[in-house]
């Protein structure tokens, strides 16, 4: 789907040229097999290493947006050698507020929300407030959305990467920091 709107397709286009690019879907998620229950992070780890070896790839740099960072984030941990660079694209620390991340809803108010606007448009406003007006990408993130993942399938864990890292979309630079402590911003 990511082919389907211009901004993103323009991305991938330029990472081609420069770049070897893999993609997959997420266990469970897309064009994935279905998979009962919620694959924890490391199960999802583990598929990020199975994708890189079916590739051939010995070592890569990984470029992952929302919440495939924390996925991201522990696979860098684990597997440092396997890793040049993390990238993080619209990514958080975790998706919730606890004592030490006061920047979120809490897990109630996340759970309502999308019950409420999971595969809709109005769904941008949660996390890419800055994007709440562009008609167009709402629709495309709401299809998105939809074809993406259940509203089932969220999950809040924060797993700290020690490599180097990067953080785009920025939507505020504590939050960024709370996740990748040695990035730059």
């Amino acid at each position: 789907m990511n082919w389907e709107y211009p901004a993103y397709a323009r991305l991938l286009r330029r990472l081609g040229q420069a770049f070897r690019v893999i993609m997959f879907d997420k266990r469970g998620q897309g064009l994935s097999d279905r998979f009962e229950g919620v694959p924890t992070l490391e199960e999802r780890m583990d598929d990020v290493r199975d994708v890189m070896r079916a590739a051939g790839s010995r070592r890569a740099m990984l470029f992952a947006a929302s919440e495939g960072g924390p996925m991201a984030a522990l696979f860098t941990a684990t597997f440092p050698g396997m890793v040049e660079r993390l990238v993080l694209y619209a990514s958080m620390a975790r998706f919730t507020r606890s004592p030490d991340y006061p920047h979120r809803r809490t897990l109630d108010e996340v759970l309502e929300w999308t019950a409420a606007c999971w595969g809709k448009p109005q769904a941008v406003a949660l996390w890419a407030p800055e994007r709440a007006q562009d008609a167009v990408y709402c629709e495309f993130a709401a299809r998105y959305q939809r074809q993406s993942a259940s509203p089932s399938a969220i999950r809040c864990q924060r797993p700290l990467p020690r490599g180097p890292c990067a953080g785009c979309h920025v939507l505020g630079v504590a939050r960024q920091r709370a996740l990748c402590t040695r990035g730059r911003f």
